[in-house]
């Protein structure tokens, strides 16, 4: 599984400098942290949602009341740093599902929980879309994961039919999130189809292109391989029931 574990910290001690191995996400439920991360100061308030990559030095300073949940994983469709705000509360919600999966241990938990945090990355993914400079490039993001298993949907033919020329808005997309938004769904379809080697040992490769947006499943392979340096029948060995 990909989860490795869930807690909550109550404690307002200032941490030592430390990194981890894996992925971190911590949510602040109360008070407020000063958190310095590869020697870049952040703060973090109430409702804050904070994703650390692995291998990164980071030391926190927690203030006033405080309690958060964290969780570590080994792998996250994230480049870098990201803190976004839960306004909206969805991700504590994930959270509390989370905790109570991995405390609980019920059958199949590690598959539930997997899903949760599937479902919590595309919301944090979905709340970094506020700080755009450009609004319409938040449009296609939107279609984009709408899209995410539609091999037929045409990122050119839609940003035609935007109003936008091609150019222009690649440019502007890639301002707004790092990527092209061809490089952003493909980059969406492997992370898709990684989730599902690793949960699913019975369904096909073919079928696993299939539901990620290709017909082909050679091209799949291809593209798989490029992106991870693993074929996905290899990937699926050496992820399966970890």
């Amino acid at each position: 599984m990909n989860i490795i574990f869930c807690n909550k910290r109550t404690t307002n001690t200032t941490t030592a400098p430390h990194a981890h191995s894996e992925w971190e996400i911590q949510q602040i439920l109360s008070g407020t942290e000063t958190a310095i991360i590869n020697g870049i100061t952040y703060s973090v308030n109430e409702n804050d949602v904070m994703v650390i990559p692995p291998g990164s030095p980071h030391q926190e300073f927690p203030q006033g009341d405080f309690l958060a949940i964290s969780l570590t994983a080994k792998e996250l469709p994230f480049s870098g740093v990201t803190i976004v705000n839960d306004y909206d509360k969805d991700i504590s919600i994930l959270f509390k599902l989370i905790l109570k999966a991995m405390t609980e241990r019920d059958a199949d938990y590690g598959i539930i929980a997997d899903s949760l945090i599937d479902t919590m990355s595309r919301f944090i993914k979905k709340y970094t879309t506020s700080n755009c400079k450009h609004t319409f490039t938040v449009e296609l993001k939107n279609q984009l994961y709408e899209n995410i298993s539609n091999a037929d949907f045409d990122i050119s033919d839609t940003i035609l039919k935007m109003g936008f020329n091609l150019d222009y808005f690649r440019r502007c997309f890639k301002e707004d999130f790092g990527t092209t938004p061809h490089e952003h769904l493909t980059e969406m379809r492997i992370d898709l189809a990684k989730k599902t080697l690793r949960d699913d040992a019975v369904l096909s490769i073919e079928r696993i292109a299939y539901l990620c947006g290709y017909n082909d499943s050679f091209y799949f392979s291809k593209v798989f391989k490029k992106h991870t340096g693993l074929t996905p029948r290899d990937y699926r060995k050496k992820h399966m029931n970890k």
